[in-house]
């Protein structure tokens, strides 16, 4: 039992903080690094007694394989963490870009509909993000997606990772979702799609990464555009419509002649 409070501890004071793990993925962890030295540390008494011909050869070589099996399957759980976290050290810690939103701050700027904005994203930090930021490069896309249900926030906007399942990465910030959720809502016609700008490290705690991303507001356009396609759309229907119409009427004026012939060869039968 020692061993299990040992890791768990481990975990939640190390584990946690340096690979930004939830609480009980850092508590799993830690016991499979201690359960791992555990059987390591068996493994290298195994060996220690056959060469010193403590015990027989034959059943320890057997407890050495077994305990170093197990070891390795304890440590593969710091070596698959450590793997993770090589992607995001080799973001240069120079690529640290400003917190603030959109060329410095929002306060007293009105996006309009068709502006670019840039902007960092929050909430990063939570639900396994940082996983996910580990493997994103500059350019690639993300999605802008409304979410009026959020119970924090009626004008809340996620953004969407579309190459892992659609998970979502980060939000955008409230103060900024509370200036452009009117636009979005009212201009919208089409999936609203970005761009990852920078992954970069928090300046204060460069564990954390931060990500930014560019993206275009609707605007009058789209809406405008949307409308000429649902009227091609009517026209072809419309025309496919008529179409049918015809062969409908053709069909009828053929079979009347049928019936009119018909009628002329009884006559005919009966003179």
């Amino acid at each position: 039992m020692i061993w299990y409070i040992i890791g768990a501890l481990i975990g939640f004071f190390y584990l946690k903080k340096k690979y930004n793990l939830k609480f009980w993925a850092a508590i799993w962890n830690g016991i499979m690094l201690i359960l791992g030295i555990y059987f390591a540390f068996g493994a290298v008494s195994g060996i220690f007694t056959i060469i010193m011909g403590l015990e027989e050869v034959s059943p320890t070589i057997y407890y050495v394989l077994f305990y170093a099996f197990l070891a390795y399957g304890g440590l593969s759980y710091i070596k698959r963490l450590n793997a993770n976290n090589s992607t995001a050290s080799e973001v240069p810690k120079n690529t640290y870009m400003s917190d603030d939103t959109y060329s410095g701050s929002v306060n007293g700027y009105q996006p309009e509909p068709g502006d670019t904005i840039e902007t960092k994203l929050a909430g990063v930090t939570f639900e396994g993000r940082q996983n996910i930021l580990r493997h994103m490069i500059p350019g690639q896309k993300v999605i802008v997606e409304r979410e009026p249900s959020n119970r924090y926030d009626s004008n809340a906007i996620k953004v969407i990772n579309p190459d892992e399942d659609n998970i979502v990465i980060g939000y955008i910030s409230r103060e900024l979702a509370a200036k452009i959720a009117w636009i979005i809502d009212e201009y919208q016609t089409k999936t609203i799609t970005g761009n990852v700008s920078a992954v970069y490290r928090i300046k204060n705690d460069p564990s954390i990464l931060g990500v930014r991303i560019s993206f275009e507001l609707p605007d009058d356009v789209d809406i405008q555009n949307q409308l000429e396609e649902n009227e091609l759309d009517f026209i072809d229907k419309d025309i496919e419509f008529d179409d049918s119409f015809f062969h409908e009427d053709e069909e009828n004026y053929y079979s009347g002649i049928d019936t009119e012939f018909e009628q002329l060869i009884d006559e005919d039968l009966d003179i």
